[in-house]
């Protein structure tokens, strides 16, 4: 289990957290933020996503994760739906949380229709250990009562995430390009075995700088040996959500690492 923001937790720590009755749980899903209004879906940035979505009800804007652009998003489809900033042509920006969630019930309420494609995402008040349990991304803590949306990353929530490893075997590198990190790995190619085959699977970019300065000054020390990879999930293809550089492995053989 794994907190955001650098901390670790347990299902004890979510425990107390939960008896606080300060906090609520929601899903934490794979994808991409997005901002609903009318038929437009944008980015952060205000980019228009190229996705097809029904209609919203004239002066509603919605805010959620659409499942696009990963593979942990494919064959879930639509927009998990969070937040909401304008009902029934009014601004709720600066409602507290709990008057922007009064405005989202009214408005499922009043067009179910709306699920569909924008689900509503569930928020849980008790239960947290079972709801990290449930969904395969983890889970985002909130302050029950938080304030106005303020747009952007929120430092007061806290993302409980799902740390698993994998082991792969290194097959190359990629030199940094960046100031100040001459003679270090930008990151390390890694692969698997996939059908008999050994095929490049991931990155990995996540490393101490005396990992990235070994890989390239003592290169035939590394290629072709196993390393444990941390990640937050694992593809169908062999890769997996944002890699990390754990450890080596010299008690595996490169045929051990099989996808």
């Amino acid at each position: 289990m794994y907190q955001g923001c650098g901390g670790a937790t347990d299902r004890d720590s979510l425990q107390r957290l939960e008896a606080t009755g300060q906090w609520v749980a929601e899903p934490k899903f794979d994808g991409h933020w997005a901002m609903a209004t009318g038929t437009r879906l944008t980015s952060r940035t205000g980019r228009r996503k190229p996705v097809a979505c029904p209609r919203l009800p004239d002066g509603t804007t919605l805010v959620g994760e659409l499942a696009y652009g990963t593979q942990a998003s494919v064959g879930r489809g639509g927009m998990d739906v969070f937040d909401i900033l304008e009902h029934n042509g009014r601004s709720v920006r600066h409602l507290p949380r709990a008057g922007r969630q009064v405005a989202l019930d009214a408005l499922y309420r009043d067009t179910p229709i709306l699920a569909s494609f924008y689900r509503r995402a569930p928020v849980w008040a008790t239960g947290f250990v079972a709801a990290y349990d449930a969904q395969p991304e983890g889970i985002v803590l909130k302050p029950l009562n938080d304030g106005p949306y303020t747009g952007g990353k929120v430092e007061r929530w806290m993302k409980v995430k799902r740390q698993h490893t994998a082991d792969y075997v290194v097959m190359g590198y990629q030199l940094s390009e960046a100031a100040g990190k001459a003679g270090l790995a930008r990151c390390i190619e890694c692969g698997g075995f996939v059908d008999g085959k050994l095929v490049k699977l991931v990155n990995v970019g996540s490393m101490p700088h005396s990992v990235a300065r070994s890989v390239i000054a003592d290169w035939d020390s590394w290629y072709g040996t196993v390393v444990e990879v941390g990640h937050y999930g694992l593809f169908k293809s062999g890769s997996c959500r944002h890699p990390f550089y754990l450890r080596r492995r010299p008690d595996k053989l490169a045929v051990d690492c099989r996808f």
